[in-house]
């Protein structure tokens, strides 16, 4: 299993599930695909033809950088859990199962938080309070 995985990311499994199932959402869409290169090249040439630009050119520069962003941080989730998927299925999982398979990354959150709890909960040690 691999521990440092758990020492060096996120261990909000469901917050991050609920952020891919968010995005993906999103991002399935051919409108979002035209924010991000389409808009953007009309502005641009836009800009190059006319040597002008205006607060809607702006606007929709910075929507689309906002887009890109938004996917970036898709692909990052996207990466994250299949990640997630290599290590449930290696430490013998899923534990609990779906029937529906827009919310299978739920599953290996679960997997994931009880991976977790497994290995640091069960170890630590509450100090009493001293006064």
């Amino acid at each position: 299993m691999d521990f440092k995985y758990f020492l060096h990311e996120s261990t909000d499994f469901f917050k991050d599930a609920e952020e891919y199932l968010g995005l993906r959402k999103r991002f399935g869409g051919l409108f979002v695909w035209l924010d991000m290169i389409v808009a953007p090249l009309v502005t641009i040439i836009t800009f190059i033809l006319y040597g002008t630009y205006d607060m809607f050119a702006l606007l929709t520069f910075g929507k689309s950088l906002m887009v890109v962003r938004e996917w970036l941080r898709y692909r990052t989730l996207s990466s994250r859990i299949s990640k997630w998927k290599e290590i449930v299925k290696n430490a013998g999982g899923p534990f609990i199962s779906t029937n529906d398979p827009e919310y299978h990354v739920y599953v290996y959150a679960d997997g994931m938080q009880r991976l977790h709890n497994s290995m640091f909960k069960k170890n630590c040690r509450v100090l009493p309070r001293s006064h």
